[in-house]
């Protein structure tokens, strides 16, 4: 019989609202790899959560990379309705497992 997953309840982290441009009734969940992303916010469409998103891409230089400039790094912030933070809550500790 398999082990069973341990799931910790997703939590935003304190200093993600200090870096976000959330406008006023919005909250930053944080940034995602695309693909994360993508499959949340599908998620949250069909359950009708109001969100907006922000494309975070910045050049990262690492030793492989140097050579050829670095590499670029893109992920998605995620800021959701106010309103609609108890619903979102839900969606993504569903999703989140560790």
């Amino acid at each position: 019989m398999p082990e069973e997953e341990k799931t910790e309840p997703f939590v935003v982290a304190d200093d993600v609202a200090a870096t976000s441009n959330a406008p006023d009734g919005f909250r930053s969940y944080g940034k995602f790899y695309p693909i994360e992303a993508d499959r949340l916010l599908k998620k949250f469409e069909a359950a009708g959560v109001r969100f907006q998103i922000e494309l975070d891409q910045k050049r990262v230089y690492q030793t492989i990379y140097t050579f050829f400039g670095g590499e670029y790094v893109r992920k998605i912030e995620i800021i959701v309705n106010n309103e609609d933070d108890e619903e979102a809550l839900k969606i993504l500790n569903a999703d989140w497992k560790i």
